[in-house]
């Protein structure tokens, strides 16, 4: 029997600033922020008691202060690992389509069925199983499913991005590289149905794209009401805020909140890995 390679399972949150609702300007730009514990998923449970967390628009400059402040010694302390990505809607909309596409079948966008604001809308894919139940197909608009094309494309990334870390780090070790696998556990999206829809579909998207070494283990039945939550939230939060130019305190460098940052706001599409 061929022994299989070694894993690591990280937990992860994630949340989008300024939501991941799109709107008509392609330069627009959403924040993706994400912490992974680098052992068990506890830390994230536990970040509630550890910081007295609130939303971060409307929150005033000393609470943002205070919390890059624990986010830094959150991250010396090497408990858990930040990312951001900053898209523009140009991009977004882009690779979500064509990482969407490529693994949930092709969507037929010129069917001229607009909502009460003139956005198109379209039948999203179903008839696949998620948790014992048959999903239905339902209409939704078009820039929500390319929406969880690019954040089904974010996570295959950083999925890839940290088995490449291992593989080099095995290299030089003279070992066996682990199997990376994810495990998110997602606060509500906005405009999801009672039944989840858009989860449901994220979910079936992410194991067929990764094999299912990306997993939607769970989300909030509430937006925003657990510590894991709220830390997603300031991450994207943060991020925008820096990205805007509107983080002005005198303390630490907030950048180094952040253990990876990437950018995709391109004026041209450029082709990239797992978009073939």
């Amino acid at each position: 029997m061929t022994p299989q390679p070694p894993s690591k399972h990280y937990a992860l949150v994630f949340d989008v600033s300024p939501s991941e609702q799109l709107d008509a300007g392609a330069a627009s730009v959403k924040n993706l922020g994400m912490a992974l514990p680098y052992g068990s998923r506890q830390p994230l449970e536990e970040v509630g008691q550890r910081f007295e967390f609130r939303k971060w628009r409307g929150a005033p400059p000393g609470y943002k202060q205070r919390f890059v402040d624990f986010a830094l010694e959150f991250r010396k302390s090497r408990e858990m690992m930040t990312a951001r990505s900053v898209a523009n809607e140009r991009f977004i909309r882009k690779v979500g389509q064509r990482f969407f596409e490529l693994h949930m079948g092709p969507i037929e966008t010129d069917n001229g069925d607009l909502n009460n604001k003139g956005r198109p809308r379209v039948l999203g894919p179903g008839g696949f199983v998620v948790g014992g139940e048959t999903v239905v197909r339902q209409r939704v608009l078009v820039d929500d499913l390319w929406v969880l094309g690019w954040l089904g494309y974010e996570f295959f990334s950083l999925r890839t991005e940290l088995e490449k870390s291992f593989s080099g780090v095995a290299e030089r070790r003279h070992s066996e590289p682990p199997r990376v696998t994810l495990e998110l556990l997602a606060d509500r999206l906005p405009r999801d149905t009672a039944d989840y829809y858009r989860m449901r579909v994220l979910k079936v998207l992410l194991a067929r794209s990764t094999d299912g070494r990306v997993d939607l283990l769970g989300h909030s039945a509430e937006a925003d009401s657990q510590g894991r939550d709220l830390l997603a939230d300031n991450l994207a939060g943060l991020s925008r805020d820096l990205e805007a130019g509107t983080w002005t305190a005198k303390g630490p460098d907030a950048t180094d909140v952040f253990f990876m940052s990437k950018h995709n706001c391109p004026q041209t599409f450029l082709s990239l890995p797992g978009l073939d």
